[in-house]
């Protein structure tokens, strides 16, 4: 499958989940209506490997992705596609996929499925995670980049390992403290002066995506090392 599919699929779920055109109300029935139209194209466009197709990239990440998404769209384990698409991604070890992206999506994937079920695949998940974070670079020790050994770093790939890590310990999975203490650090410092968070450290030029990704990635790390404790001064969030 080339990766034309790939981009129509995210076209797809994108116009699925927020519409083409704007309207004064939308009904739940809607919403329930859109979502099974993009479960029903990626089922049709499933492959019968029970894979998605790769992107050479990032192997297995187009179908984490796609398996994830059935998965948040209530298709439950039993369900043919969904099953193949389980035993596809169980075959996948982390140094296989060899991408962050592939890898945390896999991981939020075993962990949505049956935490139980894949609980060794979660902890050797996290174990990748933990291993492949920036530890003793003085300017991005606490963040991720797209794999082991990678030279840059950027917080699309922080922000995905976060998410992962903290479903994988929600499932039962231990994750190093030290691992969450050098990612808050990491995005308490790349934090723009005006508040927002840019693709990569030092980039002054905030992003709206990026600066969701700073959020929700302090609250994450905050959160699971048991030091969430914002407030509201004024026009801040301290």
């Amino acid at each position: 499958m080339e990766r034309p599919l790939a981009r129509k699929t995210i076209c797809v779920l994108l116009v699925a989940l927020f519409g083409s055109t704007a309207r004064a109300e939308i009904t739940a029935e809607q919403v329930r209506q859109a979502i099974q139209k993009g479960v029903t194209f990626l089922k049709r466009n499933q492959t019968a490997s029970g894979s998605w197709g790769e992107v050479v990239q990032h192997p297995g990440g187009l179908t984490a992705l796609c398996t994830l998404a059935l998965l948040t769209a209530g298709v439950q384990p039993g369900d043919e596609h969904l099953d193949k698409a389980l035993a596809y991604l169980n075959k996948k070890t982390p140094d296989e996929m060899r991408s962050t992206y592939a890898v945390a999506l896999q991981t939020m994937v075993f962990c949505k499925a049956d935490p139980r079920r894949y609980a060794a695949q979660i902890t050797r998940n996290v174990r990748w995670l933990e291993n492949t974070q920036v530890r003793e670079d003085e300017h991005t020790a606490g963040a991720w980049g797209y794999g082991r050994g990678g030279a840059s770093v950027d917080n699309s790939n922080s922000q995905f390992a976060l998410l992962a890590l903290y479903e994988a310990e929600r499932a039962g999975a231990t994750v190093d403290p030290r691992t969450l203490r050098l990612a808050k650090a990491y995005w308490e410092n790349c934090q723009n002066e005006d508040g927002s968070w840019g693709y990569n450290p030092g980039h002054r030029s905030g992003t709206g995506s990026m600066t969701c990704a700073g959020i929700g990635s302090l609250v994450i790390a905050s959160d699971m090392i048991g030091q969430l404790d914002a407030q509201v001064v004024g026009d801040r969030i301290i």
